[in-house]
C-alpha cells in the first residue's frame, strides 16, 4: 500500500476490521446454535434414557435377550 494515501490506508483498514468483526459474530452465533443442539440432544438422551429404564423394569426379559444378541 505504499502508493495509497494514510486515508486511504485507513479506510481499507478499517473495511477490513469491520468484515473480520462479521466473520466473529457469525461464528459466535453458530457457538452459541450448536451450545443449545448440544442442550437439546442430551434432554432427548437422557429422556431416552428414562423410557429405556422403565421399559426393562416392566419387562426385564427384554434385557436378557438383548444381552444374549450382543454377545452374538
Amino acid at each position: 500500500m505504499p502508493n495509497l494515501d494514510q486515508d486511504e490506508q485507513l479506510r481499507i483498514a478499517s473495511e477490513k476490521i469491520a468484515l473480520a468483526d462479521e466473520k466473529i459474530a457469525m461464528a459466535n452465533e453458530k457457538i452459541a446454535a450448536l451450545e443449545n443442539d448440544k442442550v437439546d440432544q442430551g434432554k432427548v438422551i437422557k429422556y431416552l434414557q428414562n423410557l429405556a429404564h422403565k421399559v426393562v423394569n416392566k419387562f426385564p426379559e427384554l434385557l436378557d435377550e438383548d444381552e444374549d444378541a450382543t454377545q452374538e
